[in-house]
């Protein structure tokens, strides 16, 4: 449905070649779903901080960096969004 966030469907969005995905943190603890389906992919999945572990600055920036290549993409499926 629309309601359902795309990390709980990941099975469904993979074709099972992929080499790679990148997700916010909601992602976190997807990858045996991602690998099940797509044996040799990578996580360049978001860390999550929490309450009692925030963030080294090393970890934000490599969030940072993950981040930067999934706007990419995710600006263009904005404009289409938008068109239709």
């Amino acid at each position: 449905g629309a309601n359902v966030h795309d990390s709980q469907v990941l099975p469904k969005l993979l074709h099972g070649r992929e080499t790679r995905y990148w997700g916010d943190s909601a992602y976190t603890g997807q990858k045996q779903v991602a690998r099940s389906k797509a044996p040799g992919i990578k996580d360049f999945t978001n860390i999550r901080g929490t309450r009692s572990h925030a963030l080294t600055e090393e970890e934000r920036l490599t969030n940072r960096r993950k981040s930067s290549v999934r706007a990419k993409v995710e600006h263009a499926f904005c404009i289409i969004k938008r068109m239709f």
